[in-house]
This record gives C-alpha cells, structure tokens and sequence, in this order.
C-alpha cells in the first residue's frame, strides 16, 4: 500500500510539473470549442467553414476560368484565342496577381465573407462549346434546413460572358440580400501581355 502511494505522489508531481501545453483537451472537447468559436463568428453559416475546397475549372470556346469552391470564387481566367508577345497563354488573372472575395453584413454577427466559407458544387468541371448553355451551381448550407447561400455561373459555350446571380434564403436578416448589401473586392494586378 505504501509503494502504491509513492507511485501515485510520484505522477502526479510529474503531472503537475509537465506545462499546461501538454495538457490538451479530449478530442471531442477541443471540437466542442471550435464549433462553438464558428457558431460565434459565422453564426447559421458556421456549418460551412468547414469542408475541403476544391477546385473547378470551366472552359468553353473562349476562357477557360479556375474557380474555387472556397469562397465560390475565380482563381484565374485564359483568354484561348490570344497570347501574350512571347507566345504563353494570356492570363487576365491568376491565384498570384489577383484576389476576389464578397461579403455582407450578417445582423448579429459583423461581416462574412465567403471566402471563408467552403461551397457544394453540383459540377466538379465544366465543357462547353458553340451555342451549349450551362450552369454551375455552388451551394453553402446553413446550419438550419432550407438556409443556403447561392452562387449560380451561367454562361454559353462561345461566348465570353461568365454570368454571376448570388442568392440567399432562409436566413433571418438576409435573405437575397434585400436588406444587407452584397459586396465585391476584387483586385488584379495585370501580367505583361506586350512587349514595350
């Protein structure tokens, strides 16, 4: 008995002498607390912070656009029909020289933007060609049934034009964003397309 209890003096003085760094919460506590972090910070939306983004590309006679499933968001675009003076393809914008994001003001909560959230895709790439029509459709799901964000690309296969709606519903505050704006950043620094 008294060999048992030096044992047990002798960890718990190692316990108490490791740093608190090592004493981490259990696995479901620590998710606990991160759920709760989003719920705060994002709010309904917090159910999609999380997800693994991917990326989308759609082409068609003209462009071909990257997108991302984080944010919803265009990551480059290719010109097919033109290249830059010494033959590489022309890049109107890429992941380096550009950022593109929106955001609005969820009541309650402060400014969300979309790039923190990650989107469903009904595509996971798009072809088109001549007069083919299509839409990609990106969807960030709130935390309660029916409550999505919506990001709907449209465009026809020789054509130029990317065309964007973004919806809302189910949302208390925001609903098609009626009453909170929709804001666009979108910043590009544009590559040498000529020689000078």
């Amino acid at each position: 008995v008294a060999m048992e209890k030096e044992r047990q003096m002798a960890e718990m003085s190692q316990q108490q002498a490791l740093p608190s760094v090592t004493r981490q919460l259990p696995d479901s506590a620590l998710q606990y607390q991160m759920d709760a972090q989003a719920i705060q910070a994002f709010g309904d939306l917090a159910p999609a912070t999380k997800g693994t983004p991917q990326k989308i590309v759609v082409e068609n006679d003209k462009f071909i656009v990257n997108l991302s499933t984080q944010g919803g968001v265009i990551q480059s675009i290719e010109l097919k029909d033109y290249k830059t003076y010494d033959s590489l393809p022309l890049m109107l914008a890429d992941a380096v020289r550009s950022m593109q994001d929106f955001s609005f003001s969820y009541p309650g909560i402060g400014t969300i933007a979309f790039t923190d959230l990650v989107f469903e895709s009904n595509k996971t790439a798009l072809k088109l060609s001549g007069e083919d029509r299509a839409e990609l459709v990106l969807t960030a799901r709130g935390a309660q049934p029916g409550q999505e964000l919506i990001m709907r690309y449209n465009l026809q296969g020789n054509s130029y034009e990317l065309n964007l709606k973004v919806e809302s519903k189910g949302f208390n505050g925001f609903d098609n964003f009626n009453t909170q704006p929709l804001a666009l950043m979108w910043s590009v620094d544009g590559p040498k397309t000529e020689k000078y």
